[in-house]
């Protein structure tokens, strides 16, 4: 069993997006029939899940990520599994950055090149480098997780598997809101990856 904590991505606190992260959602009941349970269900991880990163600056990712590492560290000993969808991902890059040991699963976010540096200090806090990104390809939705991504070195094409992960998983034909989906999660036996299974 793992303690996990889910981390929303932009604009999924906001009334009319999928709020898969809290814990009477669809996504965290599942979580729990698949032997899982949550860090703290009477009090979950949230930040303000604002847009961020459209001018180089990435104030309100790295604030969350120091809420996020101060939640877990204040909660538990143990090493939770952080499942952050979207730039919930890019929370979860600086929480890790500053110090908190977690195994990650990241879904459907971005790959930004500025955003490296920060993955790469992530990597040293990450055991046994158990960092898995689940992607989908350009169906529907899928163009927001390509905004932000890295350009390839020949500056023409974009990549949505994440340089730095131990496992890149990818599903076809899912839109990105999509892979937060419990149908998907059943299909492909995601739930295996929150044990780092690959």
């Amino acid at each position: 069993m793992s303690l996990v904590v889910p981390v929303g991505g932009t604009w999924s606190a906001r009334e009319g997006h999928s709020k898969w992260w809290v814990p009477d959602s669809p996504w965290c009941q599942a979580l729990t029939r698949a032997g899982h349970q949550l860090l703290d269900r009477e009090d979950p991880f949230f930040w303000s899940t604002n847009l961020d990163g459209l001018t180089g600056h990435n104030a309100d990712w790295e604030a969350a990520g120091a809420a996020l590492r101060w939640y877990c560290q204040g909660k538990t000993v143990e090493v939770p599994v952080l499942v952050g969808h979207s730039h919930g991902g890019s929370v979860i890059a600086y929480a890790c950055a500053r110090g908190l040991r977690a195994r990650v699963v990241t879904v459907g976010t971005p790959v930004r090149a500025e955003l490296q540096p920060i993955w790469r200090q992530a990597m040293v806090n990450i055991p046994e480098a158990r960092h898995t990104h689940i992607w989908s390809d350009e169906s529907t939705g899928g163009e927001w997780q390509k905004w932000g991504s890295l350009p390839l070195p020949m500056g023409f094409a974009f990549t949505r598997e994440m340089p730095l992960a131990r496992d890149n998983v990818y599903i076809a034909g899912q839109s990105h809101q999509g892979l937060m989906e419990v149908s998907v999660w059943d299909d492909q036996n995601l739930w295996r990856l929150i044990d780092g299974s690959p």
